[in-house]
């Protein structure tokens, strides 16, 4: 950014550049880029495993649990986030315009409840997963199943046990 600064003499672009590198600079961007650069990827995971075609209700709540635990895990390695953030922020301590929520301690606060916001959000919208177990019963590859099935057992059964037109009042 600060090659884009001295070279390009537009000024819209230096003005740009120089608002890119005070953001990366900041502390407070540095520590929540770092704490979704820790969250997103299990946001993925979840997403990819509830978007496969063929997923079985059991799959689903082992993901969703699955989901809650690494982000429980994050809940509480969110010191060593913090530590990190802190490590890969270049900004100087003495800044021009002070602030009144800069410390790691209102961080920690505010981390631990996202987590708690992300934990009790995939909770109340996967509450209602049971009405998979019933869909899936009505999936072709296992209604077919289930049709052969009863065909074979209905075979091997004495006449006398299968109601007819006749027996049937």
């Amino acid at each position: 950014m600060e090659e884009i600064e001295e070279n390009v003499t537009n000024e819209t672009v230096c003005k740009a550049a120089c608002g890119i590198r005070r953001m990366l600079n900041d502390s407070v961007s540095v520590f929540w880029l770092t704490f979704f650069h820790h969250v997103m990827p299990h946001v993925d995971i979840l997403f990819n495993q509830l978007q496969e075609r063929k997923t079985e209700p059991a799959q689903v709540t082992t993901a969703i649990d699955n989901f809650e635990k690494c982000i429980v895990d994050l809940r509480n390695k969110i010191d060593d986030i913090i530590n990190e953030a802190k490590s890969i922020c270049t900004e100087p301590q003495a800044n021009k315009r002070r602030r009144l929520n800069n410390s790691s301690h209102d961080h920690r606060g505010e981390a631990l409840e996202v987590c708690d916001n992300i934990v009790n959000s995939a909770n109340d919208r996967f509450q209602f997963k049971d009405h998979l177990v019933a869909a899936s019963l009505f999936s072709p590859n296992i209604l077919e199943n289930t049709v052969v099935s009863l065909l074979m057992t209905s075979w091997k059964l004495p006449a006398w046990l299968i109601p007819n037109e006749k027996t049937v009042v």
